[in-house]
């Protein structure tokens, strides 16, 4: 009897145990990785794909926390591919870019939480070298910067913020005021990934305490944490430790710094065994053995989205942010990205499970080895079943209020146009080629597409709808109230392309008349293409040009300026532009390609066959034009192939509107 109670009882045991774990699997509970040997088979499993190794990823560190402990620290490939240096997880240092604003934001929250920081406080009260002018009545706070909420104009990386020499150095205190940007949109109201924003983050932590920023990261955060293999500065001693970094075709890259040389936005070298320690302190409420950088308070408080346009579809928190795309499974993630030209990093934190995951390597890649990765390990590990949404069917008129074109607040060339559709659903296209999605709705302002990607309005106190979220995760698209050109009907068939040129400011008017078959002059051709590369964030050498016919062109001056510097284009004799004077078909492809080439200087060229004559100097570019398809329906495609360009015609302005509008979704050759 007594021995049948004890088998009834463990029975009972055993299937409340079962029913234990099935409800907590289901909740999202003590699931994940906990065998270190599993997880070491599974990430041995994934970094030898074929679909991994067709990536051509040199080496890669990665390090998985659970726990408070280290459950996988591992190195794969090479360092230095040349030399067949592995990958060593604990001594090979990586550039981890963007990861370094997560730093950066601890040191302000530890500045912070001894009040000498107030979140929100107006920043000016922080600063000497400079004051943010703001025409607006909310002024910018370190919550702002922190959120990437300032309203600041759009500032991102140059191509000469890649500094070759590393024995230069370039302060950061002149960085802050030789590039303080304007702020362009109420503070809070919008945002937009920015980097200026942390490195004043930055700035604001030198100042304060009064040592400079990278002292400061290393006796408060490095120091404390033992991080010994952690700077932003690039010490020699360092350098001996850099991996190799490589471009996208796979060739080595020599040392160079960032501008400036010590950036809190973006300068950060660290190995995989020290990221684990930073994980593991911000896992464990601020605290790794027994040395304290941040209280509990404070890592809740970074645990949470500040900046949201949508509950479900947030922005950012403090120096963490949305990176889990679509791959989350349902699961509460927060972390951070960052990339060089040679390096790609991402930090991933699951607050609610203690788990902290590291990837980092030496290449930049267009194909994204880490949206791969994060998403088969929670497919893996956080496995989620996913249930169809329950759609709403707004009426059409109700969904009118979203139509519009977005431009994008960081990359201005994106543009959506958002229609609305009889079906409750919404259509979304881009500005010029026409690639569509339909968006279903999920709830009143946000909605969904057929690859999942999610879509979000911003709704203002008046019920209007200034801003969505969606081709770009890292910043809102602004709805445009610019209007319509006069003469240009929906039915032209350039009415998109012309649209596209005066959204960005790519013609001399952008309201009253296009004059969409006039040709376009020397100037007008000049300030398209100049125009075009200051939205692609090119630098322009400050060199007058001394032409007798352009000192007085008061709209076009500058730009022909810097065409001419760059060799875009030429003086019509030695002394003269020839501003007014029309601008032929192929000598606009030859204009067209010698901008192209500044952006992409290995540009392959055209063997496109042609039917019409063009002249020996501007063939190849028209070729290369054809090539491309960088034109509009003016020309005539034969069946064996060949295309009339027209060559010796005059080029119209909407001919011109469909030229360089095409080359900026054809990504100028890249």
């Amino acid at each position: 009897m007594k021995r049948s109670i004890v088998l009834i009882a463990s029975l009972i045991m055993f299937v409340s145990s079962f029913l234990v774990s099935v409800s907590s699997y289901a909740a999202g509970i003590d699931i994940g990785p906990s065998n270190e040997k599993e997880l070491e088979d599974w990430m041995n499993q994934f970094f030898n794909q074929n679909e991994i190794k067709e990536m051509n990823i040199p080496g890669a560190a990665v390090v998985v926390v659970k726990d408070g402990k280290v459950l996988l620290k591992k190195g794969y490939g090479y360092a230095n591919q040349e030399k067949k240096i592995p990958v060593d997880p604990n001594q090979t240092v990586f550039r981890v870019a963007s990861v370094s604003k997560a730093f950066t934001a601890t040191a302000v929250m530890q500045l912070v939480e001894q009040g000498k920081i107030q979140l929100n406080g107006d920043v000016n009260n922080y600063l000497d070298v400079v004051k943010i002018k703001n025409p607006f009545p909310q002024f910018v706070t370190p919550k702002h910067l922190l959120t990437h909420t300032t309203g600041f104009h759009t500032e991102v990386m140059k191509p000469e913020d890649i500094q070759m020499d590393v024995t230069k150095f370039s302060p950061l205190k002149d960085y802050v005021k030789e590039r303080l940007p304007k702020v362009t949109r109420q503070p809070g109201e919008s945002y937009m990934y920015d980097n200026y924003a942390s490195t004043l983050q930055g700035y604001l932590v030198e100042k304060i305490s009064g040592m400079p920023f990278e002292e400061y990261m290393k006796k408060n955060i490095f120091g404390p944490l033992r991080m010994k293999n952690s700077d932003f500065a690039l010490a020699p001693a360092m350098q001996e430790q850099l991996a190799t970094g490589y471009d996208e075709q796979g060739n080595p890259m020599q040392p160079y710094t960032i501008i400036p040389t010590v950036n809190p936005a973006g300068s950060m070298n660290t190995t995989a065994e020290d990221m684990a320690k930073y994980m593991i302190a911000y896992l464990n409420g601020g605290t790794y053995e027994n040395e304290r950088i941040l209280k509990n308070e404070t890592i809740e408080e970074m645990n949470q989205y500040h900046s949201a346009i949508h509950p479900k579809f947030p922005d950012t928190g403090y120096g963490l942010e949305n990176v889990s795309f679509q791959s989350a499974n349902g699961q509460y993630v927060i972390g951070k990205g960052g990339d060089l030209p040679d390096f790609s990093s991402a930090i991933w934190f699951l607050p609610k499970h203690k788990l902290g995951i590291f990837l980092t390597y030496n290449k930049q890649s267009t194909t994204d080895l880490r949206q791969e990765f994060f998403k088969k390990f929670m497919d893996h590990y956080y496995p989620h079943k996913k249930e169809e949404p329950k759609y709403m069917r707004a009426p059409k008129e109700e969904l009118k209020r979203f139509e519009g074109e977005y431009m994008d607040l960081r990359t201005r060339f994106l543009i959506t146009k958002i229609t609305a559709l009889d079906n409750g659903e919404l259509l979304a296209e881009d500005g010029v080629l026409g690639i569509k999605s339909k968006l279903k709705q999920l709830d009143p302002l946000l909605f969904v597409d057929e690859q999942g990607r999610k879509l979000a309005f911003k709704e203002d106190k008046n019920h209007t709808i200034p801003y969505l979220k969606y081709v770009n995760i890292s910043s809102y698209a602004e709805k445009s109230k610019l209007p319509y050109y006069k003469d240009v009907t929906k039915k032209n068939p350039y009415a998109n392309h012309i649209r596209y040129t005066q959204l960005l400011e790519l013609t001399k008017n952008r309201t009253g008349k296009f004059q969409p078959n006039k040709p376009i002059t020397r100037a007008e051709m000049a300030f398209m293409t100049a125009r075009s590369l200051a939205q692609l964030n090119v630098s322009f050498p400050e060199k007058s040009v001394l032409f007798n016919d352009i000192p007085n062109h008061y709209w076009a001056k500058k730009e022909i300026e810097i065409a001419v510097n760059l060799g875009i284009m030429k003086g019509s004799t030695e002394k003269n532009f020839s501003p007014e004077e029309s601008v032929s078909r192929q000598e606009a492809a030859v204009i067209l390609i010698n901008m192209m080439k500044i952006l992409n200087p290995g540009l392959k060229e055209g063997n496109a066959k042609l039917k019409d004559k063009v002249d020996s100097w501007a063939e190849q570019a028209v070729k290369t034009v054809v090539t491309l398809e960088l034109y509009g329906p003016e020309v005539t495609k034969y069946r064996d192939g060949a295309v009339r360009y027209y060559a010796k015609r005059n080029m119209t302005h909407q001919e011109a509107a469909a030229m360089i509008t095409r080359a900026f979704y054809k990504g100028f050759g890249k």
